[in-house]
């Protein structure tokens, strides 16, 4: 089977296609400037068998100011950041602008989940810890997959007693002591769980958050680098999409002024948003695939508030590797720290900037 890759409507209908197509061929053309090749790369190599060839294309005129083009330089660079460990070179052709590669290697098979869940080991937080843990053992089928929930917080906590009471269930308490001032060091003691995981789905959340009864169903059979869910919020008896998958205009955070698109004023079917824009995830929950990314992910010298998570994502994007989101499915947040805003001048705005942004304008 041979697929023809040229838009973001193209890139959709391959997203959780995997191992189908003999030859893939992309047309870099209008897409590099979309912000959005490194997710047709990505989808393209595990939609592809093994020892699949995938085609990109660059040779459509480009009729832009030399100041503003992407040159096909700037494509390879982004084809083997993105494809350089699972692919051999057949051709790269400077003259007719294509570069052509074969699938050697399936490093996304999945063994098991790892649920690491960040704790302070304060009472007011224990309520939260519970429903964490019930939600991950409330999956359906859970006990079909290798699973482990490792609960990280500090060593004066009564972690025994607590664990007694979900009777045989796979949990572990790994104690860590922070030392919270003048600077909450949160990416030490992510840093920290993430060493201490057995499987590779690595899922590292607050206590706030409570997952889908059909997580670890969807997410076994799926091929990933890193990933968040949606992440919904109650307000009032109505539901928000609340911190999980946002966009940034830079990852120089130390740049002014940074104009952030929060996942609440964009639609799900992210990739129309991406031109001019790199995305980042918020710390409540992040998936890794620790077959791709064997150490640890965070930047032990940032601290709580230092926009650890953006400088995270940073590294995993000039790794070339994947930021992406599930929408489908549905997790929750017991608590808000921002206000949600959604009255009808506050609609009309982000339908007037979803517009906006779609069509590159800011």
């Amino acid at each position: 089977m041979k697929l023809y890759i040229k838009s973001i409507s193209d890139i959709y209908t391959i997203q959780f296609i995997y191992d189908q197509y003999s030859e893939i061929i992309i047309d870099f053309s209008a897409l590099k400037y979309l912000g959005v090749g490194r997710y047709a790369l990505k989808y393209a190599l595990w939609a592809l068998k093994k020892d699949g060839i995938i085609t990109i294309l660059d040779t459509h005129q480009d009729t832009r100011s030399s100041h503003s083009r992407i040159t096909f330089n700037q494509v390879r660079l982004e084809v083997f950041k993105a494809l350089g460990d699972d692919v051999e070179v057949i051709d790269v052709d400077d003259r007719e602008r294509f570069v052509k590669v074969k699938k050697i290697s399936d490093r996304y098979i999945n063994i098991g989940f790892s649920f690491g869940i960040i704790f302070s080991g304060s009472l007011n937080e224990e309520g939260q810890l519970i429903r964490a843990v019930e939600s991950i053992l409330g999956n359906k089928d859970l006990k079909k997959y290798p699973y482990e929930i490792v609960i990280c917080g500090p060593s004066d906590f009564s972690s025994e007693s607590f664990i007694l009471q979900f009777g045989e269930a796979n949990i572990r308490y790994l104690a860590y002591n922070t030392i919270s001032m003048p600077r909450f060091m949160i990416s030490q003691k992510k840093n920290f769980l993430y060493s201490a995981m057995r499987y590779n789905i690595v899922s590292i959340s607050h206590t706030r958050i409570v997952y889908p009864d059909n997580f670890v169903n969807e997410v076994f059979y799926k091929k990933f680098d890193l990933f968040t869910t949606k992440v919904l919020v109650n307000q009032n008896g109505h539901c928000f999409k609340y911190m999980d998958f946002s966009l940034i205009d830079t990852y120089d955070i130390t740049k002014y002024p940074i104009r952030g698109i929060p996942s609440g004023d964009i639609k799900d079917e992210v990739l129309y948003y991406m031109q001019k824009r790199v995305p980042y995830i918020d710390g409540g929950l992040t998936i890794f695939n620790k077959n791709i990314l064997a150490d640890p992910p965070y930047n032990n010298k940032i601290a709580w508030g230092e926009a650890e998570d953006v400088d995270m994502c940073a590294n995993i994007y000039f790794k070339g590797l994947l930021i992406d989101y599930f929408t489908f499915l549905e997790s929750e947040s017991l608590t808000c720290k921002i206000g949600i805003k959604n009255s009808v001048r506050h609609k009309i705005k982000r339908y007037v900037m979803n517009y906006l942004i779609k069509k590159g304008f800011i």
